[in-house]
């Protein structure tokens, strides 16, 4: 489920910085930005309903807290690079 967050979050980043370029792109996303809007709600409902299920939860659970430790292992070892301009 991340990457498909990460491609929304993605895309709705590169078209906010890259206005030009998507004016003149020959694709252009029905609805946008609104459908990956939609988009991101309706994987947080499914994030929530394997939540629900008691078939699934362990997996949302322990996904969850993989995720955690690897960004914070990864914050850690990067310390120094986040520095505010």
């Amino acid at each position: 489920m991340i990457p498909w967050f990460v491609i929304l979050l993605a895309e709705l980043r590169f078209r906010r910085y890259n206005k030009d370029m998507m004016a003149k792109h020959p694709f252009k996303l029905p609805l946008y930005p609104f459908s990956n809007y939609f988009a991101f709600l309706m994987l947080l409902v499914i994030v929530v309903f394997m939540f629900i299920n008691p078939d699934t939860r362990i997996s949302v659970i322990v996904g969850a807290l993989v995720l955690i430790v690897a960004t914070i292992v990864y914050l850690v070892r990067h310390k120094g690079q986040f520095k505010k301009n």
